[in-house]
Parts: structure tokens; sequence; C-alpha cells
């Protein structure tokens, strides 16, 4: 009987120890969370702390000499005249820009090549000519020139061609393309 009693006395010993160190994980664990949660307030803290001042824009009026205010709306006017010009010669630019590509546009399918490829220095030539012989078209006058050149060595048909007889030195023969 007296050892029935304290193997009962055991078990509910064991399941008392067992509840505790539900507890005491438990425990652990909101500490763990608590204190996380205290290392990012105080970083948030620090932070506040540490931003700078923004600066205040107020509309406000100052006072000057006639002279003064004659100086000023003569450099605005001359400011706004600047501007201008600018942007003036920004759209002319484009313009140009715009017209120079439709021109190599037209002429990528309507060119007739009479000149040998070695008489076309322009890169605008040169794009010209990788488009009508329908190679890639982008990089430095150099890049276009070994391209073509090698295309033109590794098709030789296209002697034949009106179009691009010239390219290989030989004069056009007929008018037709």
């Amino acid at each position: 009987m007296e050892n029935q009693k304290l193997h009962i006395q055991q078990g509910l010993l064991e399941n008392e120890v067992t509840q505790l160190n539900a507890q005491l994980a438990a425990a652990n664990s909101h500490c763990t969370v608590m204190q996380r949660a205290v290392t990012e307030a105080r970083t948030e803290l620090e932070n506040q702390r540490k931003k700078k001042w923004k600066s205040v824009k107020t509309k406000s009026r100052f006072v000057t000499h006639l002279q003064m205010k004659a100086l000023f709306e003569a450099e605005k006017a001359e400011h706004l005249a600047k501007e201008k010009e600018e942007a003036e010669k920004a759209a002319q630019k484009d313009a140009d820009e715009a017209a120079r590509v439709a021109r190599i546009r037209d002429e990528t399918t309507t060119k007739v090549f009479n000149g040998s490829l070695t008489s076309y220095k322009r890169k605008d030539d040169l794009v010209i000519i990788s488009g009508a012989l329908e190679l890639p078209t982008e990089g430095k006058v150099g890049d276009l020139f070994t391209r073509i050149k090698a295309h033109l060595d590794s098709n030789p048909q296209l002697a034949e061609s009106a179009r691009f007889a010239g390219l290989y030195g030989r004069r056009r023969t007929t008018t037709n393309l």
C-alpha cells in the first residue's frame, strides 16, 4: 500500500514537472519574442532621433531696390530665351535625326550601289549597305565594313545583281534592278 501511494505520488510529481517544463518553455519563447520587439523598438527610436530636419518652404516676398529688380528681370528674360533656344535646337536635332532615319530606310530598299565597297566611308552609307544586304546595322564603321566585306566574299552571286555589282568594283551593265 505504501509503495502504491509512493508510486502515485511519483506519477503526480512527474506530471507536475512536465507541466512546469512546458510553462518554462512558453515563458522562454515569450521572453525571446519580447526581447526582439524591444530591440526593434530601440532601433526605430534611434532612427527617429537621427532623422534630419526637413526644410519648410514658405511663400514670401522680398523688398528690393528697383535696380535690383530690373537686373533680376533681365536675367530671368535671358534665362528664358536661352531655354527657348535650347528647346528649338533639340527639336531641330530630333527632326534632323528623323529625316536621317527616313533617308536611310528609303535608300536601304532603293539605292543602287555604283561605287566599290572601299569608296563608302561614312557610317550612314555602310548602314544602308548592311540593311540592303539584310545584315545587322549596329556597330562601329570598322565592324560594319568587316561584316559587309565578309558577306560579299561569301556570296559572289551578288556580283551578278545590278544593285550590288558596284560593291565588287564592277560597273553596272543594265539599268534594271
